[in-house]
């Protein structure tokens, strides 16, 4: 069976999109997809962009530990049919006290309002529909990211001292 391809065309030299601002290109993202090519695939689109310390893994047994071991600030999650599912994944990282404010990005391969809903329900910060838009993509984890990086501040910033 042929993968199925996550991107539409590139966005044009005018795009509003720019380079990735620099503590962004810091952030640390994991892709999570059952099809491998398609991981490997957002994976290539993710390091052009500058976010080099974004790896994919394939959902499996060692989900969670691999998860951890990644410390991720942002996981795009395909909601696929695989096993374990993506709901499966979801439940693990929110009951997992590590994993459980990490903000997620949801892939659907198609606009299934119970699916969006149901991910939405468990806190993803965003949801995508293939095939996606990478100046959308781009964008959208800027702004995920952004809102990360604010929160962490806060709750590890004395807003007095600034220590």
């Amino acid at each position: 069976m042929a993968p199925d391809l996550t991107f539409m065309a590139a966005p044009e030299a005018n795009s509003p999109t720019s380079a990735v601002a620099p503590a962004c290109s810091q952030a640390r993202i994991v892709v999570i997809d059952d099809e491998p090519l398609n991981g490997q695939e957002l994976l290539t689109f993710l390091l052009a962009l500058g976010y080099q310390r974004a790896v994919t893994l394939v959902p499996g047994e060692q989900t969670l530990e691999a998860l951890r071991d990644a410390r991720p600030d942002l996981v795009l999650l395909e909601l696929g049919l695989g096993q374990p599912t993506a709901f499966d994944v979801l439940g693990w990282m929110r009951a997992d006290h590590q994993l459980r404010h990490v903000p997620f990005v949801a892939l659907m391969a198609q606009d299934d309002r119970a699916s969006r809903l149901r991910t939405l329900a468990l806190g993803a910060a965003d949801c995508l529909i293939k095939p996606i838009d990478p100046a959308d993509l781009e964008l959208r984890l800027r702004n995920t990211l952004a809102i990360k990086q604010r929160h962490d501040r806060l709750a590890y910033t004395d807003g007095m001292t600034g220590l």
